[in-house]
């Protein structure tokens, strides 16, 4: 998977309601953005973290967790269910509704880059 977004402004957060999902950046540094679901299944922002993770180090994340990649042209592998990547893919290329995903609009949040 390549990731090129490396804006600092994070306005969507994505949800596999299904999967758990592994990033491992394989070329270049990334920034995981995670947060928890409130009691509604929506993000929490109150538990919004960035983790920088160099190549090789890699992050799992469970279902129900909120989730953002921000990389400069990283390629990274990505483990999750056949089925949630192939729903995914549907709804970004086809715009049809996904069924195991959620992407969700939030308030934007500007990640501090610099430390």
């Amino acid at each position: 998977m390549e990731y090129r977004d490396n804006n600092p402004l994070v306005s969507k957060l994505e949800v596999h309601h299904m999967t758990q999902q592994a990033v491992v950046p394989l070329t270049k540094e990334i920034v995981q953005v995670l947060c928890l679901s409130d009691v509604n299944q929506r993000p929490d922002l109150s538990t919004l973290r960035a983790y920088r993770l160099s190549p090789g180090v890699g992050i799992c994340m469970r279902a129900g967790v909120w989730h953002a990649t921000r990389a400069d042209d990283a390629t990274c592998l990505m483990l999750t269910r056949r089925s949630t990547t192939e729903d995914l893919i549907d709804h970004l290329v086809n715009d049809r509704p996904a069924k195991e995903s959620t992407i969700s609009e939030i308030t934007p949040v500007h990640l501090d880059t610099d430390g």
